[in-house]
């Protein structure tokens, strides 16, 4: 799990689409998505068949609960 990866996650589910995330990153939507499944892989979660915002989201707040169950640092 990169910082990055969490970047892009918190971007989808901030903007709601593929689409307006990769336009704050200057990157492809292949890339992002690839990164995004990537990171679903390592957490155990497969959710690409569901819309990408719903993952993204569902992915964040994932994330953000175990963050609190291993007290990680936060993710803003």
């Amino acid at each position: 799990m990169t910082l990055q990866q969490l970047r892009y996650v918190t971007a989808v589910a901030g903007t709601g689409t593929i689409s307006h995330a990769v336009q704050q990153f200057y990157i492809s939507q292949p890339s992002l998505t690839n990164a995004i499944r990537e990171l679903e892989q390592e957490v155990g979660l497969a959710l690409s068949k569901t819309a990408s915002f719903v993952v993204s989201r569902t992915l964040l707040e994932y994330l953000r609960s175990s963050r609190q169950q291993k007290d990680a640092p936060q993710i803003k």
